[in-house]
């Protein structure tokens, strides 16, 4: 299962500037659940970056990104990369 405590944990510790996750075999009302509580928890200027079959499925949130293809996600870091040196 998806240690949510953990990941937002991680993130204030390392001041990360996004979180990805891959969504791939739990059920759709899980995903659902993890993606909701990952965003409540996470600070608000971190976006959650969804991957995986799920990916499709989830709950269209604000800071939520999802994301279907890995060069898809390689752009979306290559922009938050960007957008970090500003």
């Amino acid at each position: 299962d998806m240690p949510t405590g953990d990941l937002v944990e991680s993130i204030a510790t390392t001041r990360a500037q996004a979180l990805a996750i891959s969504l791939v075999t739990l059920s759709r009302e899980r995903c659902d659940e993890i993606v909701r509580d990952l965003r409540m928890n996470l600070p608000a200027h971190v976006p959650l970056i969804v991957g995986g079959p799920r990916s499709a499925e989830i709950p269209r949130l604000p800071m939520v990104d999802p994301i279907s293809r890995l060069d898809h996600l390689v752009q979306r870091i290559g922009q938050l990369s960007a957008d970090a040196t500003l």
